[in-house]
């Protein structure tokens, strides 16, 4: 604080002392105005330490009027910048996101498609070809031989029409193994392509923290020339404002200054 102090010391110019020291004969009784001068100086003096408290980051001693801070502006812009690779972030962590609950989505209904596979095994093909053949057979040596006639010939038809029922079955059975087998590779490509969707945000994300590496780099480097360890823009602003107002109260703290000295010493001459 003292080093704050030591740069409120002022020349006065003669012409502006001497107005000044006009402008202090005329509000009265001198000694009364220095008590009050003196409080509003110990008062200002404990509220720019409090202000400069809140001036966290500073690597330096030095008198916040030496500090040569980034204008408000070009804090702004930082701000929106990270803004943005905010912004892109999470709409590639969003599209990585989506894509792998498709995977998982796609994973579950493969899963249930091999789960309801009823394919027809060799003996159900090998069974029926042989009770086909079979009747066939039967049926010809049958109508060769006149044994169809009567009765007796509705039956070997009956079975033809149940071996028609058990073929059009195993039919029905390949066809539905043969859609789900359709609807799994169809899955598994699009499973692919998902995949390679999410190589590529992860290449996005890594060419984007590249990019905000080189950011950082800059922001922390336009805060070096006054010595200071940034925050993010956003509370980098607030700090702006709170060294604004901490130039403001050091120019109240030299007038006060100012004034007390000029008391000082007009109280002076006249004891002497």
């Amino acid at each position: 604080l003292q080093e704050e102090f030591a740069i409120l010391e002022v020349v006065e110019d003669t012409t502006a002392h001497k107005s000044r020291l006009a402008t202090i004969r005329d509000a009265g009784d001198l000694e009364k105005q220095l008590s009050p001068k003196r409080e509003q100086l110990a008062s200002a003096t404990r509220e720019h330490e409090l202000l400069l408290r809140r001036l966290d980051g500073r690597q330096t001693e030095d008198p916040v009027e030496h500090l040569q801070v980034p204008s408000l502006d070009e804090v702004r812009e930082y701000r929106e910048r990270f803004r943005h690779f905010d912004q892109n972030r999470e709409a590639i962590d969003g599209a990585a996101s989506t894509a792998k609950a498709e995977i998982t989505r796609l994973e579950t209904a493969i899963a249930l498609l091999e789960q309801e596979v009823d394919l027809p095994s060799e003996e159900d093909l090998k069974r029926a070809r042989h009770d086909r053949d079979a009747l066939i057979q039967s049926t010809r040596n049958g109508v060769a031989g006149g044994h169809l006639a009567g009765p007796d010939s509705a039956e070997p038809f009956q079975e033809i029409a149940q071996l028609v029922d058990v073929a059009d079955d195993l039919v029905d059975r390949l066809r539905n193994n043969a859609d789900r087998a359709s609807q799994r590779i169809q899955h598994r490509v699009a499973i692919e392509g998902l995949r390679k969707q999410i190589e590529q945000r992860a290449e996005d994300r890594t060419r984007l923290a590249t990019e905000q590496t080189t950011v950082d780099e800059e922001w922390r480097d336009i805060w070096k020339p006054a010595h200071v360890d940034p925050k993010s823009p956003a509370a980098m602003e607030a700090w702006l404002s709170t060294h604004a107002e901490c130039l403001k109260q050091a120019k109240e703290l030299r007038q006060l200054q100012s004034d007390i000295e000029s008391l000082e010493r007009q109280i002076e001459a006249d004891c002497g």
